[in-house]
């Protein structure tokens, strides 16, 4: 569950978010939509511990976010962007990535894992051969989403 209670974003004299509630439950799909500049983005980002509230709360599955249980909160939420960033290079390196970090190292997915995930998202296992510059804005998406699981 994701809960957002009163919750006010600022950046400097800026507010991204005013007096934000909502919540939402295990298995719930929801769509927050709205204009340019609204703030969708800035919702997710508080949500990953990016912006710090200046007023309310947040919880993730009745965890309280804070400084001392983002990296937990992150390691069951990920974001990916409408145009991900995967690098240079061939789509291997940019789907393994975020293994290379200290903190991920010892989750290297196993080459079955790979060829499962990216089956799931109907995706050959060729395609990590190929140059990220020439795959499509879609399978950069399934990519990023790939890397994500």
């Amino acid at each position: 569950m994701i809960a957002f209670d009163s919750v006010t974003v600022r950046a400097g004299a800026t507010t991204l978010l005013h007096d934000i509630t909502f919540s939402m439950e295990k298995g719930e799909k929801v769509v927050i939509g709205g204009p340019t500049g609204s703030g969708k983005s800035t919702i997710l980002m508080t949500l990953l511990g990016a912006h710090v509230p200046a007023k309310g709360t947040i919880r993730f599955n009745g965890i309280p976010l804070s400084p001392a249980t983002v990296g937990t909160i992150r390691k069951q939420v990920a974001y990916i962007a409408q145009e991900p960033v995967l690098g240079t290079g061939l789509v291997r390196e940019g789907l393994l990535l975020p293994f290379s970090f200290k903190a991920n190292r010892h989750r290297q997915p196993s080459v079955d894992q790979i060829n499962a995930t990216l089956s799931r998202l109907l995706l050959p296992p060729a395609i990590l051969d190929r140059d990220i510059a020439l795959i499509s804005g879609g399978e950069k998406q399934r990519i990023a989403i790939a890397r994500a699981l």
